[in-house]
């Protein structure tokens, strides 16, 4: 009886300490705990990227982003956004959420704004780049492409609106 009681409580201890304790080192080890400093990992990644090594890039500025309140600085949203671009094959998705961050982070930064507008248009989101293109002309009046861009995402909606237009209604 005792071995067995003693066998059950190695398994209980083990169980309750054992793995909380594995779950937070490997949570250490990870970076997902890190407590560094954001603008260190920034700096790395900065210089990662002016020297085209965009794999490390991505790992620094992951970094800096985990870290206590890298998601809250604008500078590191936008590098992220440039690096995400540089990725094989691009991380549009990665690029656009960076970019939206840093734009809702600081609503003036306009070359966030541009960047942002000008990948909403590549992907072809016109609703959307439409409303970026018009906050764009508001915060820059004097960039001519915003216009030009307009009018192509004008023509984007129109021809959008023929094709929904041609659709045929499903009837049960």
């Amino acid at each position: 009886m005792a071995r067995k009681l003693n066998k059950r409580l190695l398994g209980m201890v083990a169980l309750f300490v054992g793995v909380p304790v594995v779950v937070v080192l490997f949570l250490v080890f990870s970076g997902m705990l890190s407590t560094g400093d954001p603008k260190v990992y920034f700096e790395d990644a900065k210089k990662f990227y002016e020297n085209e090594e965009y794999a490390q890039a991505w790992i620094a500025i992951r970094n800096a982003v985990k870290t206590r309140g890298g998601n809250r600085d604008p500078d590191i949203t936008f590098l992220m956004s440039q690096i995400a671009m540089k990725q094989k094959p691009p991380s549009v998705g990665q690029a656009l959420q960076a970019l939206r961050t840093t734009v809702a982070l600081k609503p003036d930064h306009v070359e966030a704004q541009r960047r942002l507008a000008e990948l909403y248009l590549a992907v072809r989101y016109w609703k959307e780049a439409k409303a970026e293109i018009n906050r764009l002309i508001e915060l820059d009046p004097t960039f001519g492409k915003a216009y030009l861009w307009g009018g192509v995402v004008e023509m984007g909606l129109a021809d959008a609106e023929a094709l929904q237009a041609k659709k045929v209604p499903y009837y049960e």
